[in-house]
Protein backbone atom coordinates (compact mmCIF):
# COMPACT_ATOMS: atom_id res chain seq x y z
CA UNK A 1 0.00 0.00 0.00
CA UNK A 2 1.56 3.22 -1.13
CA UNK A 3 0.18 6.91 -0.21
CA UNK A 4 0.28 9.32 -3.71
CA UNK A 5 -0.03 12.48 -1.46
CA UNK A 6 0.41 14.06 1.90
CA UNK A 7 -2.78 15.45 2.04
CA UNK A 8 -5.69 13.63 3.97
CA UNK A 9 -7.61 11.69 2.34
CA UNK A 10 -10.79 12.23 3.43
CA UNK A 11 -13.36 15.55 4.04
CA UNK A 12 -13.84 16.59 6.92
CA UNK A 13 -17.32 17.59 6.73
CA UNK A 14 -18.44 14.04 5.56
CA UNK A 15 -15.74 11.59 7.70
CA UNK A 16 -15.33 14.28 10.43
CA UNK A 17 -11.35 14.81 11.40
CA UNK A 18 -11.24 12.71 13.91
CA UNK A 19 -12.29 9.28 12.11
CA UNK A 20 -10.18 10.78 9.46
CA UNK A 21 -6.91 11.01 11.40
CA UNK A 22 -7.44 7.84 12.77
CA UNK A 23 -7.45 6.14 9.17
CA UNK A 24 -4.38 8.58 7.90
CA UNK A 25 -2.70 6.94 10.30
CA UNK A 26 -3.57 3.66 9.95
CA UNK A 27 -2.76 3.26 6.99
CA UNK A 28 0.35 4.57 7.73
CA UNK A 29 1.36 2.07 10.57
CA UNK A 30 0.55 -0.38 7.25
CA UNK A 31 4.15 1.46 6.05
CA UNK A 32 5.64 0.84 8.88
CA UNK A 33 5.71 3.66 11.02
CA UNK A 34 4.50 3.37 14.80
CA UNK A 35 1.17 4.53 15.73
CA UNK A 36 1.78 7.49 17.86
CA UNK A 37 4.58 9.37 15.15
CA UNK A 38 1.23 8.55 12.56
CA UNK A 39 -1.04 10.08 14.59
CA UNK A 40 1.45 13.28 15.03
CA UNK A 41 1.43 13.16 11.04
CA UNK A 42 -2.07 13.31 10.62
CA UNK A 43 -2.60 15.98 12.70
CA UNK A 44 -0.50 18.26 11.34
CA UNK A 45 -1.77 17.58 7.91
CA UNK A 46 -5.63 19.17 9.15
CA UNK A 47 -5.79 22.07 7.27
CA UNK A 48 -7.64 23.67 10.09
CA UNK A 49 -6.63 22.95 13.59
CA UNK A 50 -8.41 20.34 15.86
CA UNK A 51 -9.17 20.34 18.99
CA UNK A 52 -7.76 18.34 22.14
CA UNK A 53 -11.18 16.42 22.11
CA UNK A 54 -10.95 15.64 18.64
CA UNK A 55 -7.12 14.61 19.14
CA UNK A 56 -8.26 12.61 22.19
CA UNK A 57 -11.02 10.86 19.98
CA UNK A 58 -9.32 10.28 16.84
CA UNK A 59 -6.09 8.28 19.29
CA UNK A 60 -8.88 6.56 20.87
CA UNK A 61 -9.95 4.74 17.46
CA UNK A 62 -6.72 4.50 16.40
CA UNK A 63 -5.39 2.67 19.28
CA UNK A 64 -8.81 0.95 20.02
CA UNK A 65 -8.78 -0.29 16.67
CA UNK A 66 -5.17 -1.67 16.70
CA UNK A 67 -6.00 -2.77 20.18
CA UNK A 68 -8.86 -4.79 18.68
CA UNK A 69 -7.54 -5.94 15.37
CA UNK A 70 -8.19 -9.48 15.33
CA UNK A 71 -11.06 -9.63 16.91
CA UNK A 72 -12.80 -7.30 14.43
CA UNK A 73 -11.39 -9.40 11.64
CA UNK A 74 -12.68 -12.20 13.01
CA UNK A 75 -16.23 -10.54 13.08
CA UNK A 76 -15.85 -8.45 9.60
CA UNK A 77 -15.10 -11.58 7.70
CA UNK A 78 -18.41 -13.92 8.73
CA UNK A 79 -20.15 -10.59 6.74
CA UNK A 80 -17.35 -10.80 3.61
CA UNK A 81 -17.98 -13.38 0.90
CA UNK A 82 -14.59 -12.91 -0.93
CA UNK A 83 -12.61 -12.41 2.71
CA UNK A 84 -11.06 -9.12 3.93
CA UNK A 85 -10.32 -6.20 1.34
CA UNK A 86 -7.16 -4.59 1.50
CA UNK A 87 -6.07 -1.46 2.99
CA UNK A 88 -7.21 1.24 3.20
CA UNK A 89 -10.58 0.33 2.44
CA UNK A 90 -10.02 -2.46 5.55
CA UNK A 91 -9.14 -0.12 7.99
CA UNK A 92 -12.24 1.82 7.11
CA UNK A 93 -14.28 -1.48 8.11
CA UNK A 94 -12.17 -2.32 11.04
CA UNK A 95 -12.75 1.27 12.52
CA UNK A 96 -16.24 1.20 11.80
CA UNK A 97 -16.72 -2.17 13.50
CA UNK A 98 -14.39 -1.25 16.43
CA UNK A 99 -17.12 1.88 17.51
CA UNK A 100 -19.73 -1.07 16.77
CA UNK A 101 -18.40 -3.26 19.37
CA UNK A 102 -16.62 -0.88 22.05
CA UNK A 103 -17.79 2.92 21.25
CA UNK A 104 -21.74 3.20 20.34
CA UNK A 105 -22.73 5.39 17.57
CA UNK A 106 -23.63 2.64 14.99
CA UNK A 107 -25.81 4.75 13.05
CA UNK A 108 -23.09 7.21 12.51
CA UNK A 109 -19.70 4.81 12.51
CA UNK A 110 -21.62 2.96 9.26
CA UNK A 111 -22.72 6.41 7.34
CA UNK A 112 -19.04 7.86 7.41
CA UNK A 113 -17.24 4.85 6.91
CA UNK A 114 -19.65 4.77 3.84
CA UNK A 115 -18.32 8.01 3.00
CA UNK A 116 -14.80 6.51 4.16
CA UNK A 117 -14.98 3.73 1.61
CA UNK A 118 -16.36 5.73 -1.13
CA UNK A 119 -12.73 8.29 -0.98
CA UNK A 120 -10.71 5.30 -0.67
CA UNK A 121 -11.75 4.16 -4.26
CA UNK A 122 -13.53 6.84 -5.70
CA UNK A 123 -16.06 4.56 -6.73
CA UNK A 124 -19.87 3.80 -5.32
CA UNK A 125 -19.19 0.03 -5.14
CA UNK A 126 -16.43 0.40 -2.08
CA UNK A 127 -19.37 2.21 -0.34
CA UNK A 128 -22.05 -0.52 -0.96
CA UNK A 129 -19.30 -2.82 0.30
CA UNK A 130 -18.87 -1.00 3.67
CA UNK A 131 -22.25 -0.87 3.73
CA UNK A 132 -23.28 -4.29 3.43
CA UNK A 133 -20.55 -5.86 5.47
CA UNK A 134 -21.27 -2.74 8.46
CA UNK A 135 -24.96 -3.68 8.53
CA UNK A 136 -24.17 -7.52 9.19
CA UNK A 137 -21.53 -6.69 11.52
CA UNK A 138 -23.87 -4.29 13.47
CA UNK A 139 -26.05 -7.41 14.02
CA UNK A 140 -22.96 -9.18 14.82
CA UNK A 141 -22.25 -6.87 17.84
CA UNK A 142 -25.28 -6.64 19.09
CA UNK A 143 -25.40 -10.38 19.63
CA UNK A 144 -21.57 -10.53 21.25
CA UNK A 145 -23.11 -7.73 23.60
CA UNK A 146 -25.75 -9.87 24.93
CA UNK A 147 -23.92 -12.84 25.13
CA UNK A 148 -21.26 -11.77 26.81
CA UNK A 149 -17.49 -13.12 26.98
CA UNK A 150 -17.21 -16.51 25.68
CA UNK A 151 -15.59 -19.03 28.35
CA UNK A 152 -12.25 -18.18 27.44
CA UNK A 153 -9.54 -21.27 26.93
CA UNK A 154 -5.90 -21.36 25.57
CA UNK A 155 -7.12 -21.80 22.51
CA UNK A 156 -9.92 -18.99 22.51
CA UNK A 157 -7.75 -16.60 24.65
CA UNK A 158 -5.65 -15.25 21.58
CA UNK A 159 -8.66 -14.62 19.92
CA UNK A 160 -10.78 -12.68 22.37
CA UNK A 161 -8.27 -10.82 23.83
CA UNK A 162 -6.98 -9.83 19.85
CA UNK A 163 -3.14 -11.11 20.23
CA UNK A 164 -1.61 -13.39 17.49
CA UNK A 165 -1.20 -17.11 18.46
CA UNK A 166 2.74 -16.63 18.46
CA UNK A 167 2.69 -13.64 21.07
CA UNK A 168 -0.05 -15.62 23.55
CA UNK A 169 2.34 -18.54 23.53
CA UNK A 170 5.03 -16.58 23.93
CA UNK A 171 3.42 -14.89 27.17
CA UNK A 172 2.44 -17.92 28.73
CA UNK A 173 5.68 -18.89 28.80
CA UNK A 174 6.34 -16.36 31.37
CA UNK A 175 3.24 -16.69 33.33
CA UNK A 176 1.65 -19.93 32.84
CA UNK A 177 -1.53 -21.19 31.92
CA UNK A 178 -3.98 -19.92 35.14
CA UNK A 179 -2.44 -15.81 34.93
CA UNK A 180 -2.12 -16.18 31.13
CA UNK A 181 -5.70 -14.00 30.76
CA UNK A 182 -5.05 -11.57 33.18
CA UNK A 183 -1.61 -10.27 31.61
CA UNK A 184 -3.19 -10.62 28.01
CA UNK A 185 -5.79 -8.29 29.53
CA UNK A 186 -3.96 -6.06 31.18
CA UNK A 187 -1.73 -5.74 28.10
CA UNK A 188 -4.81 -4.49 26.05
CA UNK A 189 -5.96 -2.00 28.75
CA UNK A 190 -5.80 1.51 28.34
CA UNK A 191 -3.08 2.73 30.62
CA UNK A 192 -2.76 6.20 32.90
CA UNK A 193 -0.22 8.56 32.09
CA UNK A 194 2.56 8.23 34.68
CA UNK A 195 5.09 10.99 35.70
CA UNK A 196 8.79 11.17 37.43
CA UNK A 197 9.23 13.87 39.25
CA UNK A 198 12.72 15.11 40.44
CA UNK A 199 13.98 12.90 43.50
CA UNK A 200 12.38 14.85 46.60
CA UNK A 201 9.66 16.58 45.04
CA UNK A 202 6.54 14.31 44.53
CA UNK A 203 4.57 15.63 47.33
CA UNK A 204 5.17 19.21 45.86
CA UNK A 205 4.46 17.82 42.40
CA UNK A 206 1.08 16.35 43.77
CA UNK A 207 -0.30 18.84 45.56
CA UNK A 208 0.30 21.39 42.03
CA UNK A 209 -1.71 18.75 39.85
CA UNK A 210 -4.45 17.97 42.25
CA UNK A 211 -6.94 15.62 43.21
CA UNK A 212 -6.49 13.73 39.52
CA UNK A 213 -3.06 13.08 40.38
CA UNK A 214 -1.57 10.00 43.20
CA UNK A 215 1.52 8.34 44.45
CA UNK A 216 2.80 6.01 42.41
CA UNK A 217 2.73 2.53 44.41
CA UNK A 218 6.54 1.10 43.13
CA UNK A 219 9.09 4.13 42.26
CA UNK A 220 9.96 6.64 44.62
CA UNK A 221 9.26 9.83 42.53
CA UNK A 222 6.17 8.23 40.18
CA UNK A 223 3.26 10.35 39.84
CA UNK A 224 -0.29 8.79 38.20
CA UNK A 225 -2.78 10.43 36.64
CA UNK A 226 -5.72 7.72 36.12
CA UNK A 227 -7.69 9.71 33.92
CA UNK A 228 -5.88 12.27 32.00
CA UNK A 229 -7.02 15.07 30.13
CA UNK A 230 -5.74 17.78 27.46
CA UNK A 231 -1.66 17.47 26.75
CA UNK A 232 1.10 16.49 29.13
CA UNK A 233 2.99 19.74 28.23
CA UNK A 234 -0.20 21.77 29.64
CA UNK A 235 -0.09 20.38 33.11
CA UNK A 236 1.24 22.49 35.77
CA UNK A 237 4.87 22.42 36.14
CA UNK A 238 5.75 20.72 32.77
CA UNK A 239 7.58 23.42 31.17
CA UNK A 240 9.00 24.38 34.65
CA UNK A 241 10.95 21.01 34.19
CA UNK A 242 9.33 19.75 37.49
CA UNK A 243 8.27 16.23 36.00
CA UNK A 244 8.62 14.32 32.75
CA UNK A 245 6.50 11.07 31.21
CA UNK A 246 7.92 7.91 32.26
CA UNK A 247 6.14 4.57 33.15
CA UNK A 248 6.67 3.44 36.38
CA UNK A 249 8.41 -0.12 35.11
CA UNK A 250 10.66 2.25 33.48
CA UNK A 251 11.69 4.30 36.87
CA UNK A 252 12.28 1.24 38.70
CA UNK A 253 15.30 0.26 36.52
CA UNK A 254 17.53 3.22 37.45
CA UNK A 255 16.44 2.59 40.47
CA UNK A 256 18.14 -0.68 39.85
CA UNK A 257 21.14 0.77 39.85
CA UNK A 258 21.24 1.15 43.77
CA UNK A 259 23.17 4.27 45.14
CA UNK A 260 25.27 5.98 42.06
CA UNK A 261 24.96 9.66 43.83
CA UNK A 262 28.67 11.27 42.62
CA UNK A 263 29.19 7.74 40.84
CA UNK A 264 30.12 7.26 36.95
CA UNK A 265 27.41 5.95 35.10
CA UNK A 266 27.96 4.78 31.06
CA UNK A 267 24.22 4.28 29.67
CA UNK A 268 24.89 2.53 25.97
CA UNK A 269 21.63 2.64 24.30
CA UNK A 270 20.56 5.70 26.37
CA UNK A 271 17.59 7.70 23.78
CA UNK A 272 15.02 8.73 24.36
CA UNK A 273 16.85 9.49 27.28
CA UNK A 274 14.59 9.16 29.81
CA UNK A 275 16.63 6.57 32.21
CA UNK A 276 19.61 8.61 31.96
CA UNK A 277 18.33 11.97 32.59
CA UNK A 278 16.72 9.82 35.79
CA UNK A 279 20.44 8.55 36.50
CA UNK A 280 21.70 12.18 36.41
CA UNK A 281 19.07 13.15 38.98
CA UNK A 282 19.68 11.06 41.20
CA UNK A 283 23.20 12.32 41.24
CA UNK A 284 24.81 10.29 38.88
CA UNK A 285 27.62 11.63 36.21
CA UNK A 286 26.25 10.32 33.05
CA UNK A 287 27.71 9.45 29.72
CA UNK A 288 24.81 8.47 27.34
CA UNK A 289 25.85 6.53 24.46
CA UNK A 290 23.04 6.26 21.32
CA UNK A 291 23.92 5.11 17.67
CA UNK A 292 21.04 7.25 16.60
CA UNK A 293 21.92 10.76 16.31
CA UNK A 294 18.64 12.42 15.87
CA UNK A 295 17.34 10.72 19.22
CA UNK A 296 20.10 11.69 20.77
CA UNK A 297 19.59 15.29 19.71
CA UNK A 298 16.00 14.80 21.39
CA UNK A 299 17.49 13.47 24.70
CA UNK A 300 19.74 15.90 25.09
CA UNK A 301 16.91 19.01 24.24
CA UNK A 302 14.71 16.90 27.52
CA UNK A 303 18.19 17.08 29.76
CA UNK A 304 17.95 20.88 29.25
CA UNK A 305 14.28 21.14 30.17
CA UNK A 306 14.75 19.05 32.91
CA UNK A 307 17.87 21.29 34.46
CA UNK A 308 20.03 17.37 34.15
CA UNK A 309 23.75 18.04 32.66
CA UNK A 310 24.40 14.58 30.52
CA UNK A 311 27.33 14.18 28.35
CA UNK A 312 25.96 12.84 24.82
CA UNK A 313 27.82 11.01 22.59
CA UNK A 314 27.12 9.12 19.34
CA UNK A 315 28.16 5.37 19.02
CA UNK A 316 27.16 1.69 18.73
CA UNK A 317 28.06 -0.77 21.11
CA UNK A 318 29.91 -4.01 19.47
CA UNK A 319 30.82 -7.46 21.23
CA UNK A 320 34.33 -5.30 21.53
CA UNK A 321 32.56 -2.62 23.58
CA UNK A 322 32.57 1.01 22.45
CA UNK A 323 35.44 2.06 20.17
CA UNK A 324 35.65 5.47 21.70
CA UNK A 325 35.91 4.32 24.99
CA UNK A 326 38.15 1.36 24.80
CA UNK A 327 39.92 0.47 28.16
CA UNK A 328 37.87 3.01 29.94
CA UNK A 329 35.56 1.29 32.66
CA UNK A 330 32.95 2.71 34.85
CA UNK A 331 31.70 1.64 38.15
CA UNK A 332 27.90 1.64 36.89
CA UNK A 333 26.77 0.65 33.56
CA UNK A 334 23.15 0.47 31.91
CA UNK A 335 22.03 -1.39 28.96
CA UNK A 336 18.67 -0.27 28.01
CA UNK A 337 18.79 -2.82 24.67
CA UNK A 338 16.39 -2.24 21.80
CA UNK A 339 14.09 -4.71 21.93
CA UNK A 340 10.34 -6.22 20.99
CA UNK A 341 8.91 -3.32 23.34
CA UNK A 342 6.24 -6.61 24.22
CA UNK A 343 6.05 -5.07 27.52
CA UNK A 344 4.53 -1.94 26.44
CA UNK A 345 1.84 -2.98 23.90
CA UNK A 346 -0.95 -1.59 26.51
CA UNK A 347 0.68 1.92 24.70
CA UNK A 348 1.90 0.54 21.64
CA UNK A 349 -0.33 -1.55 20.36
CA UNK A 350 0.97 -1.72 17.04
CA UNK A 351 3.60 -3.82 18.40
CA UNK A 352 1.58 -6.60 18.41
CA UNK A 353 1.23 -6.63 14.73
CA UNK A 354 4.54 -4.98 13.37
CA UNK A 355 6.85 -7.48 15.29
CA UNK A 356 7.63 -11.63 14.25
CA UNK A 357 9.12 -14.49 16.34
CA UNK A 358 11.79 -13.50 13.48
CA UNK A 359 12.34 -9.95 14.68
CA UNK A 360 12.66 -11.66 18.72
CA UNK A 361 15.35 -13.45 17.35
CA UNK A 362 17.23 -10.85 15.47
CA UNK A 363 16.52 -8.54 18.55
CA UNK A 364 18.33 -11.10 20.89
CA UNK A 365 20.93 -11.70 18.86
CA UNK A 366 22.00 -7.42 18.96
CA UNK A 367 20.90 -7.66 22.76
CA UNK A 368 23.67 -10.26 23.23
CA UNK A 369 26.32 -8.11 21.36
CA UNK A 370 25.40 -4.88 23.35
CA UNK A 371 25.21 -6.67 26.57
CA UNK A 372 28.82 -8.58 25.51
CA UNK A 373 29.97 -5.08 24.40
CA UNK A 374 28.97 -3.47 27.33
CA UNK A 375 30.24 -5.53 29.70
CA UNK A 376 34.03 -4.59 28.78
CA UNK A 377 33.13 -1.07 30.33
CA UNK A 378 32.12 -2.52 33.99
CA UNK A 379 34.47 -1.90 36.52
CA UNK A 380 35.59 -4.43 39.15
CA UNK A 381 33.16 -4.08 42.01
CA UNK A 382 30.91 -2.96 39.70
CA UNK A 383 27.00 -3.05 38.54
CA UNK A 384 25.70 -3.66 35.84
CA UNK A 385 21.90 -3.61 34.58
CA UNK A 386 20.40 -5.16 31.80
CA UNK A 387 17.09 -4.46 30.84
CA UNK A 388 14.75 -4.65 28.31
CA UNK A 389 10.81 -3.10 27.58
CA UNK A 390 9.74 -7.00 26.67
CA UNK A 391 8.08 -10.09 28.13
CA UNK A 392 9.58 -12.64 26.16
CA UNK A 393 12.30 -14.49 28.40
CA UNK A 394 13.90 -14.71 24.61
CA UNK A 395 14.88 -11.21 25.01
CA UNK A 396 15.67 -11.89 29.16
CA UNK A 397 16.83 -14.99 30.29
CA UNK A 398 17.43 -15.66 26.81
CA UNK A 399 20.11 -13.23 26.63
CA UNK A 400 21.45 -13.47 30.22
CA UNK A 401 21.56 -16.91 31.08
CA UNK A 402 24.34 -18.07 28.33
CA UNK A 403 26.20 -14.73 28.84
CA UNK A 404 26.55 -15.64 32.81
CA UNK A 405 27.70 -18.69 31.58
CA UNK A 406 30.40 -17.29 29.82
CA UNK A 407 31.36 -14.95 32.46
CA UNK A 408 32.30 -16.49 36.15
CA UNK A 409 33.73 -12.97 37.40
CA UNK A 410 29.89 -11.53 37.09
CA UNK A 411 27.08 -12.70 39.99
CA UNK A 412 23.62 -11.99 40.12
CA UNK A 413 22.03 -9.75 42.40
CA UNK A 414 19.01 -10.20 44.13
CA UNK A 415 15.90 -7.43 42.66
CA UNK A 416 13.32 -6.17 44.88
CA UNK A 417 11.24 -9.03 46.44
CA UNK A 418 7.62 -7.73 44.56
CA UNK A 419 9.37 -8.24 41.06
CA UNK A 420 11.58 -10.89 41.78
CA UNK A 421 11.02 -13.71 38.89
CA UNK A 422 13.35 -16.37 39.64
CA UNK A 423 16.76 -14.51 39.71
CA UNK A 424 16.03 -11.65 38.40
CA UNK A 425 13.33 -8.64 38.09
CA UNK A 426 10.34 -8.51 35.90
CA UNK A 427 7.29 -5.96 36.37
CA UNK A 428 4.13 -6.92 34.52
CA UNK A 429 0.64 -5.28 33.93
CA UNK A 430 -1.20 -7.77 35.40
CA UNK A 431 0.79 -7.35 39.01
CA UNK A 432 2.05 -4.48 38.86
CA UNK A 433 -0.22 -1.59 37.08
CA UNK A 434 3.32 -1.10 34.91
CA UNK A 435 4.74 -1.63 31.94
CA UNK A 436 6.84 -4.58 31.09
CA UNK A 437 10.40 -4.79 31.93
CA UNK A 438 12.50 -7.59 32.29
CA UNK A 439 16.34 -6.36 34.31
CA UNK A 440 18.87 -8.71 35.26
CA UNK A 441 21.01 -6.87 38.24
CA UNK A 442 24.52 -8.07 37.60
CA UNK A 443 27.82 -7.17 39.99
CA UNK A 444 31.52 -7.91 38.65
CA UNK A 445 33.95 -9.68 41.08
CA UNK A 446 37.15 -7.51 42.90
Amino acid sequence: MTRQTDAPRYNDEKVTPSRACALDALGDVHLGKGADEALEDAFKKRRTPMSSADKAYAMELCYGTLRQRRRLDDLLVKYTKKGLPEPPLLDVIRLAAYQLLFGGRAHAAVSTAVEAARATKGEEAAGKFANAVLRGASEGARMQATQGAPRLTRETLGAWWSFPEWLVTAFEDVTGAKELSALLEASNARPPLTLRAAPGTRDAVLKSLGPGARAGEHAKDAVVIDEPRGKVEELSGFREGKFTVQDEGAQLITELLGDIRGKELLDTCAAPGGKAIHAAQLGAKVTAIDASEKRLKRATEAAVRLGSPITMRVGEVTREGLRDLEGRVFPFVLVDAPCSATGIIRRKPDVKWARTEKDVARLAERQADILEGASKHLAPGGRLVYAVCSLLRAEGEGVVEPFLERHPELTVVAPPKAFAHGRFFRSRPDRHGTDGFFAAILARKR
